[in-house]
């Protein structure tokens, strides 16, 4: 069911955070008494709007946006004492209007006074209400100051009905309210009251579990005495041992550096050897290449003396038969120089009749001598040719063999050239792995001296926590003592 009450709490309440108890309280009173108080200016507005009181109009439609404002300000967390002053601001003069209206002592919205006074004290706290308390006193006094010489005030002519009404809700109304600040207060004082019992029972509580923790307290003590004295014999022990070990680490540092520089130099050195067999690789790889090609050329040239010596051959064979023309040719020769001189004897015995045939015979024989002449010469430049050809011969074939053992030779070389390729490049990984090795090595080494730096450092720290700790056991074994 909806509690109009509380939704108007809940519209205004102020969005702070881990608020105290004391504060809350104080916003929750304060908005309690907002939503009454708009109630009754609403009432207050619809009542004298009716009667055409447009004063009483006014002041109360005043004290319902005062109260609205002073709500919106809880919301931002106005300080409470400013919020319930301002609160008192906006009700206290529509109930000073209402009675100065309405007939003064004799109104029966004389009751307003002690009600404002009652909320007050509730709402603003001790000195607020006080000094509200003085406004409401002064303003009866000049009421009564009044009345007794005999002021005209100003007098409303009411209906009968709106006469019973004024009367009802000017006696009632400031009773109901004094009513609900009594009864909210006291719903906080039983609120405080049963939060203060149980503090006590929790304070009992608290001192029955304190002499129990005094008396534990004193066997602590005594155990902390013992641990005192251990823990000073033990960081006596503990400074010694750092002391050592901060020796030690010195010389692991020293040794650490060396091994870092020896790691560089190893792999400065692996670089150079490196660089150096790759120079040397590209080197028996130029190699590989010139007795590859050698080899291709001596191969050529072997083909070639071979087709040399099979053409020397042939040429041999020319020569033998040219020889055999040229003593064809030789025989022809004989053959028609015997014809020749036949002839001329021939023509001898014909006398003058053959004279002619004689020259003729004469010349036939003539160019058969010649004929013979250069066959003989062309037989003898050609039997020097086929000697000549037959020493060609056998120095190509002496070439061809000495150049076959070279293309063997050259076979081997380029296999041994080509193994030495295949050794350097897997030299070339070796020391790739070595280099990489090294690498690793020179990382390692540098971890090892940072980790060596940190652990001197870490000792110093130590070090130092044990120095504050023998202090710290010093003075904890002279406070257990007194």
């Amino acid at each position: 069911m909806l509690n109009p009450i509380e939704s108007y709490i809940n519209f205004f309440w102020p969005k702070h955070e881990n608020m105290p108890k004391e504060l809350a309280v104080q916003y929750r009173v304060l908005l309690y008494f907002h939503f009454f108080a708009a109630i009754v200016m609403i009432y207050s507005i619809i009542k004298w709007s009716k009667l055409d009181h447009s004063t009483l109009v006014l002041s109360s439609s005043f004290g319902l946006v005062l109260i609205l404002i002073t709500s919106t300000l809880i919301k931002k967390s106005i300080p409470p004492v400013i919020a319930a002053n301002i609160t008192m601001l906006s009700t206290y003069p529509h109930g000073m209007n209402m009675i100065f209206n309405l007939g003064g002592l004799d109104s029966p919205h004389i009751f307003w006074m002690p009600a404002l006074i009652c909320i007050s004290y509730l709402l603003a706290g001790r000195k607020s209400g006080f000094a509200w308390f003085i406004v409401a006193f002064i303003t009866v006094l000049t009421m009564i100051i009044l009345d007794f010489n005999s002021y005209a005030l100003p007098l409303f002519e009411f209906t009968e009905t709106g006469k019973k009404i004024d009367t009802y809700s000017g006696y009632l109304l400031p009773m109901i309210i004094i009513w609900l600040a009594q009864s909210y207060a006291l719903r906080i004082r039983e609120q405080s009251l049963t939060e203060a019992i149980d503090a006590q029972e929790k304070a009992a509580e608290l001192a029955t579990v304190s002499s129990t923790d005094a008396l534990r307290l004193g066997e602590i003590l005594s155990e902390a005495k013992h641990t005192s004295q251990t823990l000073f014999s033990s960081t006596n022990t503990l400074m010694k041992n750092l002391q050592n070990m901060g020796d030690n680490s010195h010389l692991i540092e020293g040794g650490a550096i060396s091994q870092v520089e020896a790691s560089e130099d190893i792999s400065k050195t692996v670089s150079d050897t490196k660089e150096t067999l790759h120079e040397t690789s590209s080197i028996v790889i130029h190699m590989e290449d010139i007795t590859n090609t050698t080899e291709q050329n001596v191969i050529s040239t072997g083909h070639a003396m071979t087709k040399v010596s099979d053409n020397m051959g042939k040429i041999k064979n020319n020569f033998s038969q040219i020889e055999d023309v040229i003593k064809v040719i030789l025989g022809i020769v004989s053959q028609t120089n015997l014809l020749a001189l036949n002839a001329s004897i021939e023509a001898a015995r014909a006398g003058d009749r053959g004279r002619g045939f004689a020259v003729v015979a004469d010349e036939i024989r003539e160019l058969s001598i010649r004929c013979d002449r250069s066959a003989q010469e062309i037989k003898s430049v050609i039997q020097q040719g086929s000697i000549e050809v037959d020493d060609g011969v056998e120095l190509v074939l002496r070439s061809a063999n000495v150049l076959s053992s070279t293309a063997n030779s050259v076979n081997e070389v380029t296999h041994q050239i080509h193994n030495v390729s295949e050794v350097m490049d897997r030299l070339n990984d070796n020391m790739s792995d070595v280099a990489e090795a090294s690498d690793k090595v020179g990382a390692v080494s540098n971890r090892n001296a940072q980790s060596v730096k940190q652990l001197l450092d870490s000792t110093n720290d130590l070090t130092n926590v044990t120095d504050e700790l023998c202090e710290v056991s010093e003075k904890l074994q002279s406070v257990i003592n007194k």
